[in-house]
């Protein structure tokens, strides 16, 4: 026969039991004071629960069935346990879930993009390699461009300094005709004229070197001046027109013809008749000075002769 003692307090129960004495694990027995005091335990292990803890308890229910049903990770945690003891619900509720896993069941986060499906995922990801080909692309057209820019640059650099270079190779192939004009012009005017105007032999060298810069010869300073005064004083001289030009000097006629205006005329007569005879014209090549002389004595009376 057994007695049946049960009641209930305020935060605390007292579990049935027995009036039978039970062993400990030592092998000793128990009173049944000592069975009522330890049964008069905290309600938080026990089955008898305040109404507000009983709320609070369903109201974490709800909120993870709800977790569950959105395949929130929450969900999983709380109801592993959820058809065990009220204390390991207790348990699982102080070491469960943060604010921010909370958070994530009710709303898609954790990973979860936003509540982004699958397909809008790789739509993004694609999207976005998109872009960075779309720009990759756009920087290597602009260092293409620029690279381009560059040389051209370079370019231009490169072609300034060869006509730099080539301006002042023929600025000093024109002092070196200036210095040879003036040479000439002292001993044998008629080729320093045509030598001027870019005529003969020595004429042809400076050519050939100006044609390898580029660039052309062209008449010195004075060289038409020159020519029309050198004109008129031949012409004047043998009483015929004498011209000069590329064909030498025409116009002269035979040395003999020349006999009387060179014993005649002074220095610079004789050798401006000298030049021009040794020059020659088309007809044939000019002569030296020493055949103008024979030739003008052959016809001369002797001792009227100067040189």
């Amino acid at each position: 026969m057994t007695h049946i003692n049960g009641s209930r307090t305020k935060g605390h129960t007292t579990r049935p039991t027995t009036a039978t004495s039970r062993r400990n694990t030592g092998g000793g027995t128990f009173s049944r004071e000592t069975i009522n005091v330890r049964q008069n335990r905290p309600s938080g292990a026990g089955l008898g629960l305040s109404r507000q803890e009983r709320l609070r308890r369903q109201n974490l229910a709800s909120a993870s069935e709800r977790g569950r049903t959105a395949g929130s990770p929450l969900s999983t945690r709380l109801f592993r346990t959820g058809r065990g003891t009220l204390s390991s619900i207790e348990n699982a509720v102080d070491t469960g879930p943060t604010a921010q896993e909370i958070a994530d069941a009710f709303f898609g986060g954790g990973g979860g993009g936003g509540g982004r499906s699958q397909a809008d995922e790789i739509a993004l990801i694609r999207e976005q390699a998109r872009l960075g080909s779309e720009e990759s692309a756009r920087d290597r057209a602009t260092a293409i461009q620029q690279a381009e820019l560059n040389r051209a640059f370079e370019i231009d650099q490169d072609r300034k300094q060869q006509e730099e270079e080539r301006r002042q190779q023929a600025a000093s192939i024109q002092s070196e005709r200036q210095r040879v004009y003036t040479d000439l012009l002292g001993r044998d005017p008629v080729r320093a004229i045509l030598f001027a105007m870019g005529i003969g032999p020595e004429a042809d060298i400076f050519s050939t070197q100006l044609k390898s810069l580029g660039s052309t010869q062209t008449p010195l300073a004075g060289a038409g001046q020159g020519r029309l005064q050198t004109e008129t004083a031949l012409s004047g001289l043998l009483g015929r027109s004498v011209q000069l030009g590329t064909g030498g000097v025409t116009g002269l006629g035979s040395a003999e013809q020349a006999a009387q205006p060179f014993q005649s005329g002074g220095a610079d007569i004789q050798k401006l008749l000298t030049s021009a005879f040794g020059v020659g014209g088309t007809k044939g090549a000019g002569i030296s000075a020493e055949e103008l002389i024979q030739r003008i004595s052959a016809v001369t009376p002797t001792g009227t002769l100067q040189q």
